[in-house]
């Protein structure tokens, strides 16, 4: 007897038929998984937005603050560097909308894809009877 080779080392099984398009079981799946670990680090980084506002705005004004007591410009390094935090948390604002925008694009493509593959199956089931 011949020692299995690489590729047969893999049993494949057929899929058990099932409501859900592509035929599974109904069995968690590593895609299942993956889905919905990615879903909940999207909803982490989307609650970060207000904490990344917060803290540039206050490095700002300590920096600011600090500098104003070393050059003895009193409130313009403050006011100045306090701008500049501002700036730093709306950049990251907009950036969490952009991607925002694109995973609800991304979204919508999965889910009309996938309806397109149940109206199909759908077809082809009747087309069968």
């Amino acid at each position: 007897m011949t020692p299995p080779s690489r590729n047969s080392d893999v049993i494949l099984r057929p899929s058990v038929k099932s409501g859900r398009p592509g035929g599974d079981s109904g069995a968690r799946v590593a895609g299942d998984v993956a889905t919905k670990t990615r879903d909940v680090y999207r909803s982490l980084s989307a609650t970060s937005i207000g904490l990344e506002m917060g803290i540039s705005v206050i490095l700002g004004l300590f920096f600011g603050r600090w500098l104003d007591g070393k050059l003895g410009t009193e409130p313009w390094m403050l006011i100045l560097f306090c701008a500049i935090g501002m700036a730093a948390g709306m950049k990251g604002v907009f950036r969490a909308m952009r991607d925002a925008d694109r995973i609800a694009d991304e979204n919508e493509r999965r889910d009309a894809a996938e309806a397109a593959d149940a109206a199909r199956a759908k077809a082809l089931k009747e087309a069968a009877r």
